[in-house]
């Protein structure tokens, strides 16, 4: 399976756009993909310049799965094409968030689209740019 998306790419904060919140002043974020399982590692500095962490990932292609450390959260990751890779967030039953990241066709960008869907029933969009770092 090809995987362009695979990397470390580096948040490019005035070519991306928060409907909620400000923009991170910098961020990172690492893909790996070994065989059938996609695991991601961000890291960012709020405009406040706070720092932060996360960490996540599962089987791509294999359904839902439980998301370690979430009681009630399920997961799923789908290899769309060589360069798109969609994943879906689901509580109670229900889709609470969905990404796709998408490579430019020459490699050196990456494209995220998030949408969240709150308790409240709103949805707020994400879309951030990354320029690929290694």
């Amino acid at each position: 399976m090809e995987t362009r998306y695979a990397g470390t790419w580096r948040l490019m904060p005035e070519l991306s756009f928060y409907e909620q919140g400000d923009s991170p002043a910098s961020g990172l974020y690492v893909i790996e993909v070994d065989a059938d399982r996609v695991n991601f590692a961000v890291s960012w500095t709020d405009a406040a310049g706070t720092e932060h962490e996360a960490g996540y990932g599962g089987l791509v292609g294999t359904g839902t799965h439980e998301v370690s450390g979430a009681a009630g959260v399920t997961a799923s990751f789908e290899h769309v094409a060589p360069g798109v890779l969609d994943s879906s967030t689901f509580a109670g039953g229900h889709r609470i968030a969905y990404s796709r990241r998408r490579v430019s066709d020459d490699g050196s960008l990456l494209a995220v689209l998030q949408v969240t869907w709150h308790p409240d029933g709103r949805e707020t969009r994400a879309t951030q740019v990354y320029r690929r770092d290694a």
